[in-house]
């Protein structure tokens, strides 16, 4: 049906350019075949793909590669917008599609961003942003190194300290190798824990690293059963994203189709009333 009615065209190109009052209802015909190519070729051949893309961090679909940079506001800020950007491997471009609270409705509006071309349009359609929570914590595993920023960190062992007699306490010292633009130091945060009358207190040692000694590790968990320790580094780790969008990347082939047809419809539909009202004017 839909071929039937593109199949107008040959009776709308019989009336251009002298007698273009009397294609109005052939051009609208030919917009309706078009519009419907379009809805079955976008409904029948659409794919998506979903996305947890961690900010600050990419994921690909569809030979783009897409980053999440965060919200340019929070999420009950009207008309909040999400920063993304897509590269194909040669432009980067920035899309951002809309995700808020409503105060009116007690719902997330959504709306999506769209890429279009003369093929396809990809719809980026935001769902949910996850809090993912981050703690300051860096978890080690006995002998498996760890990447943080720059740094390189593998946990090597408990040792016990020298003063761990039962008057000046028990020293716990985690051996922690850092490497750092080829070289390697040994670290070794302590903590110090001594019983009194008054209950147990403990004293944290750090170690300190960088430049300029700027890093500071510390004990925040001894995880012996486990081989593990949790370490604490201000300003380092912790720094991991805050949160992480779940996206849906939807492709619609010849979409474009469905637009262009409901334009020929409309122009076909006014060239029409105005015939018709000149007609019985006349």
């Amino acid at each position: 049906a839909a071929m039937f009615a593109v199949s107008g065209v040959i009776s709308v190109i019989k009336f251009l350019p002298s007698q273009l009052t009397f294609a109005g209802g052939h051009l609208a015909h030919f917009g309706f075949g078009l519009m419907i190519i379009g809805v079955l070729a976008s409904s029948g051949f659409s794919t998506s793909k979903k996305l947890a893309i961690p900010r600050g961090e990419t994921g690909e679909a569809y030979g783009l590669t897409i980053s999440y940079q965060g919200m340019e506001h929070e999420i009950d800020y009207p008309k909040n917008r999400l920063i993304l950007t897509y590269s194909d491997g040669n432009n980067i471009d920035e899309a951002t599609p809309e995700l808020y609270f409503s105060e009116r409705t007690g719902g997330i509006m959504r709306k999506p961003f769209v890429k279009s071309n003369f093929l396809e349009d990809i719809y980026f359609s935001p769902e949910q942003v996850q809090d993912l929570g981050s703690s300051d914590g860096l978890a080690l595993k006995k002998g498996i190194p760890q990447a943080l920023g720059e740094y390189t960190f593998t946990f090597d062992d408990y040792t016990m300290g020298s003063g761990h007699s039962s008057d000046s306490g028990m020293m716990v010292i985690a051996r922690v190798s850092l490497d750092y633009n080829g070289d390697s130091t040994m670290l070794e945060p302590a903590i110090l824990v001594v019983s009194g009358e008054k209950g147990s207190t403990t004293t944290d040692m750090p170690a300190r690293f960088g430049a300029d000694n700027q890093y500071m590790m510390s004990i925040q968990q001894i995880m012996a059963d486990q081989g593990a320790v949790m370490l604490d580094i201000p300003g380092l780790a912790g720094s991991g994203p805050p949160d992480r969008l779940i996206l849906d990347i939807s492709r619609k082939p010849i979409i474009i189709l469905v637009w262009i047809g409901t334009t020929f419809i409309m122009l076909g539909s006014l060239i029409v009333f105005f015939r018709r009202r000149s007609e019985m004017a006349a």
